[in-house]
């Protein structure tokens, strides 16, 4: 079992931000967001605007795929957040098909995104 911590979440992070269709939103560098590791086992990651955070759960993720998924969900929500997105709901039309963006370049699965 991995065990995350905030470096390896910025790590992962970054990886996830030098591919596409990351690398073309100019999200912030990691250096500029703060990762957290949950314990909680009802979450799977959340993105927390106000503090410019992205929370992963341990329990949730113990595998590399897993988290990047997650982490890859939850960089949609900060990039949905720092354009000013007229579209807040949480999984609306526009995370709907920014979603299916990154999981056809990733090869993630719609259904678990």
């Amino acid at each position: 079992m991995l065990r995350w911590d905030a470096d390896k979440l910025a790590k992962g992070y970054d990886i996830l931000r030098s591919t596409m269709p990351f690398r073309k939103w100019a999200l912030p560098p990691s250096s500029d967001i703060v990762f957290k590791v949950s314990r909680d086992s009802n979450l799977d990651g959340k993105f927390v605007a106000a503090d410019r955070m992205i929370v992963i759960s341990q329990k949730a993720h113990q595998r590399l795929e897993s988290m990047l998924r997650t982490m890859a969900h939850e960089m949609v929500h900060l990039y949905i957040w720092r354009k000013g997105s007229k579209d807040r709901a949480d999984h609306g039309a526009e995370f709907k098909r920014l979603a299916k963006l990154v999981c056809k370049h990733h090869g993630f699965e719609e259904a678990t995104f």
